[in-house]
């Protein structure tokens, strides 16, 4: 697993024990639903 697929599987889960969803994180960082989708997924 890749560095980046590293700190996107721990965005996602950090995300989700709160819980928060994509829309609400978006709302709060200004970072697009795709954006944050695509690190999430290790992608970016």
């Amino acid at each position: 697993m890749s560095s980046k697929q590293n700190i996107g599987k721990i965005i996602r889960e950090q995300r989700q024990s709160i819980p928060l969803t994509l829309k609400q994180l978006y709302e709060m960082s200004g970072v697009s639903i795709t954006h944050l989708a695509r690190i999430e997924k290790g992608e970016t």
